[in-house]
């Protein structure tokens, strides 16, 4: 189920009593939800600020109920209490920063999946976060210009997506070059699966209010990192790893990046100290789990 909106930092409504809804509307939806004949989507449409958000929540939250009463959430089962923190693996949130025609598309992907693969793999990191990425980054032959190479080398870097292993990427490498005469191998027998996915509950909300205090304009959303950090030495500690960096990168940034001029603003470099110190005030005294 996928809704837009966002959660507020004290968790999201769940019953029809937190939230205020015109009788006639709460009726027939509480009515459709006790009968369970909800249609495939819901658009609530108003005027900002009127509680479409909330209402959408507290819908969701009836319909994944594990206890529903009168149609609506019990607000005590552990779906309840999934969906009031944000961590209910079949609740998700579109940003309502979207347009319109775009948060449709991504609340029935199981229509509009084909369209938004398109149109994601039309730029360069939209594809690269859809797929495992293949980059030729070192080769070596002859030691001289009008010497013939006895040997060659060439050095592949594959950034594997979600979904794919270590294993599959080799095995297609190997369906690729077979016939060639190449011989294939695992440069230093380094490599790494790809990372699990952080989840998006209590832990996420507090990030996202510390970066909303450092960056009030800032729009959070969770995204996937293109590119291999050394966060992934800490998976085995806590699956609440979010590789961030409270850095402004433009398209211009990005082709820098393990490049030529690479660099941050200094501004930015301001902006860190002022995000990490206000992250630790932000959890001081707060269990993290």
């Amino acid at each position: 189920m996928t809704w837009s909106g966002e959660r507020g930092e004290r968790g999201a409504a769940v019953r029809w009593e937190e939230v205020i809804v015109h009788p006639r509307v709460a009726g027939a939806l509480r009515a459709a939800l006790a009968r369970q004949r909800m249609t495939h989507a819901l658009l609530l449409y108003g005027p900002e600020g009127v509680g479409r958000t909330t209402l959408a929540g507290v819908v969701a939250a009836a319909w994944l109920c594990d206890r529903p009463e009168r149609g609506g959430a019990c607000g005590q089962c552990p779906s309840c209490q999934a969906a009031r923190r944000g961590a209910h693996p079949d609740l998700l949130a579109v940003a309502p920063a979207m347009p319109l025609t775009a948060r449709i598309a991504l609340a029935n992907l199981w229509l509009f999946e084909p369209l938004v693969v398109r149109r994601l793999t039309a730029t360069p990191a939209g594809n690269a976060a859809l797929r495992t990425t293949i980059a030729p980054t070192m080769a070596e032959g002859s030691v001289k210009d009008n010497v013939l190479p006895q040997r060659a080398r060439i050095v592949v870097n594959f950034r594997i997506a979600p979904g794919d292993r270590v294993a599959t990427v080799l095995a297609h490498a190997q369906r690729a070059a077979a016939g060639t005469g190449v011989r294939l191998g695992i440069v230093n027998n380094f490599a790494s699966e790809p990372s699990a996915l952080a989840p998006q509950d209590t832990v996420f909300a507090w990030l996202t209010r510390t970066i909303r205090r450092v960056r009030p304009d800032a729009l959070v959303a969770p995204y996937l990192v293109l590119g291999a950090t050394d966060s992934r030495h800490y998976a085995g500690l806590t699956p609440h790893v979010y590789r961030f960096l409270p850095v402004t990168m433009t398209a211009e940034d990005l082709r820098r990046v393990h490049g030529t001029d690479e660099r941050i603003a200094v501004d930015d470099y301001a902006r860190m100290i002022r995000f990490y110190r206000q992250l630790i005030l932000d959890l001081d005294g707060t269990a993290v789990p």
